[in-house]
């Protein structure tokens, strides 16, 4: 919960939100409500159950607190107002639409953790309204599907402009969206089948709560006298499904609801029945609206929950509606149909005049050529429903990236994880490496259509330096195409380039004269055990992969992130952790940066001893009594940076081939606890300052994503979370740019990622002109220099 200034207005919301999504309060159906209810129903349990370490009082002090808000809030409307006290009562209608004030943002983002923000919304309107007693009909004004943040100044840099060159079209899915589609037909509740089993570990039962949900709302629709829409309903200007002016029942239905709950009078109970079926509609709508987003400000770092949870309670259940992956008697407009969905959601902006979004990548070359030959036309359409909205017309770039993913699979003890997924890229890359080089009409389409590649995923799992080899290749390295044509391909990849042989065999694997370079963005220091694992996935990025000007880093985090010892249990592949300590060594070693750190240096030296020998014991491998630290420090780096083992001394070359075999790979994939014992803060810290001098000289961009990075980061505060330090870097010369991630799941847009970094500069007292001067740099960056 976002704190605020005043703490009675703290605990009042507070009590508000344990009222509204008590499940035990609904199932009793008595409105109004009681005080002596909640107490025999245990209100105060309940409350400090799910809101868990934010509640420092005592059950006499919570009693006393949730007596006097029963006294002076005794209508469900009431309730709900109180959520919006405070900034959030100045939110602006002036313009025909909700503008959310700028120091409001983040109590904002606190509160759509829990709540439908159409419902609240409507209730604004309402309220207002009915204070200024003007007529019931006046009809509610349409808006975006996210409200957005007002700032003067920020709507003048917003009009230069904007780019969004981070979005993963799976992360456009829409909680509005699903929720009609589960309102409006029930053949549709079977697709959410993680959504499902996320129900069933709470306890709930989807389908009872679906029932009640829809039957509530035709008493709600009936009430308002509206006819209960059939299906999904088209948009009028294309054969996709979403358009902001879907909401359009939806929010007229709430809005006459809230108009006739704030007339309710408790004493007389002459409304309680209505108030009942409105109280259970949006506790159902609520609680799903909490299900399928990750909450800002949760305290819970780290990609895996949200990657289990909310990133995958709105995945449909046939791969065939996931952007592309079909069969060919499978129409391409049902297939692209939720990527259509997401350009009308993403262009609701103005002033986007570049996107990129990123998709999975296809097993076969004729995948991608149906595919983009479809985006051809589904573009047009898109292009021609934008032209009959908005004067002048709009041509906004859209373009895509592949998206490899590396995997949190575990292995068998017969093929570790690390060889199935090279295995997989070198089919994977070998595709698209054929599609490219088609040089009729679809292979154009496909050229003009692709920016660049992508890596992202668990990083802790997977270290990119075993990607680098094949995304190398892809891209037309000279270096890496040559190993293959000469048969010197690196001894770890030669097993796996069977694909791109064949493609040597066929004169494929060089890109033409006519294809464009490929861009490219790694995914890291991202999602890190401690900020040694983070640094080395950007480090690793940077060198292994080539980055260059105008790629990117995705997120970034470690290069601001400082390790903080909370006594929490972080886990991480052994292999992980002996690739980052070996790195930190040899970095510094390299660089003459040792000096005056003699004592972190033998800390280090001894914890690669310790990890590289469990790592051999669990493999069952015999080390030479002779063996060093600094011969395991060279074995590392001629396995990790490919260099020539034929200077290495015998009892190298001897864990050189132990390093092969399949019980070291998977002794490396073993997780294991870390803790302080990795922490070298000075050593640390000349590892960053080493690593961002680099990132700056070569031009490569951080691409920054407010609203993920606090979710990812795990900050209790919007001010507190590490992209504000990036963005300050943006002063020193550090490239940066602002995206959106996953703005469906997070409910957000980009104008309002810009509206959160001002909102957090300014809660610390950082200068308007300074924070507003890194914004218009990064807004630059972003149209200019990615490529």
């Amino acid at each position: 919960m976002h704190p605020t200034a005043d703490p009675v207005r703290t605990y009042r919301k507070l009590i508000a939100r344990g009222l509204i999504l008590w499940n035990a309060r609904i199932r009793e159906g008595r409105w109004p409500f009681t005080y002596e209810q909640a107490q025999r129903l245990g209100f105060s349990g309940h409350v400090k159950q799910r809101f868990r370490g934010v509640v420092p009082l005592s059950d006499t002090d919570l009693d006393h607190l949730l007596k006097r808000f029963l006294t002076q809030h005794q209508t469900l409307a009431s309730w709900h107002q109180v959520l919006l006290e405070g900034s959030l009562e100045e939110i602006d209608w002036r313009l025909g639409a909700p503008r959310i004030p700028l120091d409001a943002v983040s109590d904002w983002l606190s509160l759509c953790n829990d709540f439908d923000p159409c419902s609240l919304l409507c209730l604004h309107w309402a309220g207002g309204r009915s204070r200024q007693s003007e007529p019931d009909h006046e009809p509610l004004p349409p808006w975006r599907t996210t409200p957005i943040a007002e700032d003067v100044e920020l709507s003048a840099l917003w009009k230069h402009g904007l780019s969004d060159m981070h979005v993963h079209a799976g992360g456009v899915r829409l909680a509005a969206e699903a929720w009609l589609d589960i309102m409006e037909r029930e053949r549709v509740l079977a697709r959410f089948s993680a959504l499902a089993r996320i129900y069933r570990i709470e306890g709930q039962q989807l389908l009872d709560d679906v029932a009640k949900a829809r039957r509530a709302r035709s008493t709600l629709l009936a009430a308002a006298g509206m006819d209960a829409p059939e299906g999904a309903a088209s948009n009028g200007a294309g054969w996709w499904t979403w358009s902001r002016d879907r909401l359009r029942p939806e929010r007229n239905m709430l809005a006459a609801a809230w108009r006739r709950c704030l007339d309710h009078n408790p004493a007389t109970r002459g409304d309680d029945d209505f108030v009942d079926n409105l109280d259970r509609y949006l506790n159902l709508k609520h609680r799903f609206f909490s299900i399928v987003r990750q909450p800002a400000f949760a305290n819970m770092p780290g990609l895996r929950t949200f990657d289990r949870r909310y990133f995958g309670a709105l995945k449909v259940q046939k791969s065939s509606e996931g952007f592309g992956h079909s069969g060919y008697g499978e129409s391409m407009r049902r297939v692209q149909a939720p990527l259509a969905n997401a350009c009308m959601y993403m262009l609701e902006s103005p002033t986007l005049e570049r996107l990129e979004l990123r998709i999975a990548p296809f097993p076969r070359a004729p995948d991608y050529l149906r595919f983009f030959h479809g985006w051809r036309r589904l573009h047009a359409e898109i292009q021609a429903s934008l032209d009959l909205k908005d004067t002048p017309a709009r041509r906004p770039q859209i373009r895509f990236a592949v998206h490899f993913k590396r995997s949190a699979g575990k292995s068998d003890g017969a093929k570790p994880n690390a060889l199935k997924q090279l295995a997989e890229l070198d089919r994977q890359t070998a595709a698209l490496r054929i599609a490219l080089g088609y040089r009729h009409d679809a292979g154009d389409e496909l050229r003009a259509s692709l920016a660049r590649i992508d890596v992202a995923g668990q990083e802790r799992d997977t270290a990119c330096d075993l990607y680098h080899f094949h995304l190398r290749l892809l891209r037309g390295d000279n270096e890496a195409l040559q190993a293959l044509e000469e048969d010197r391909v690196p001894e770890r990849f030669a097993p796996h380039v069977e694909a791109w042989r064949s493609l040597v065999q066929r004169g494929l694997h060089r890109a033409g004269p006519f294809e464009p370079s490929l861009g490219m963005t790694i995914h890291a220091g991202e999602d890190f055990a401690d900020a040694l694992d983070g640094l080395y996935q950007i480090a690793s990025a940077l060198d292994a992969c080539k980055l260059n000007d105008g790629d990117g880093i995705g997120h970034g985090l470690a290069l601001v992130s400082e390790t903080v010892h909370d006594g929490r249990l972080r886990m991480l592949e052994a292999g992980a952790s002996l690739d980052s300590l070996c790195w930190l060594h040899d970095l510094l070693a390299e660089q003459d940066a040792w000096l005056g750190l003699d004592g972190e240096k033998s800390r280090l030296r001894q914890q690669i001893w310790r990890v590289q020998r469990e790592i051999y014991h669990e493999a069952h491998v015999a080390v030479p009594p002779s063996t060093s630290t600094d011969d395991l420090i060279d074995v590392w780096r001629r396995r990790c940076r490919d260099a020539s083992r034929r200077t290495a001394t015998p009892v190298q070359r001897r864990l050189l081939r132990s390093e092969d075999q399949l019980a070291v790979l998977c002794a490396r994939e073993v997780a294991t606890p870390v803790g302080a014992e990795r922490h070298f803060p000075a050593a640390e810290a000349r590892a960053r300052q080493l690593l961002e001098e680099r990132v700056i000289r070569r031009r490569v961009v951080i691409e920054l994503n407010p609203s993920s990075n606090l979710r990812i980061s795990g900050s209790v505060r919007s001010s507190m979370s590490p992209t504000l330090k990036l963005l300050e870097a943006s002063a020193h010369g550090l490239l940066t740019c602002i995206n959106t991630d996953n703005p469906g799941v997070f409910g957000t847009c980009i104008e309002n990622e810009y509206a959160l970094m001002l909102d957090a500069a300014r809660e610390i007292g950082i200068g308007e002109h300074r924070i507003r001067d890194w914004l218009e740099r990064a807004r630059r960056t972003g149209m200019e220099l990615l490529r």
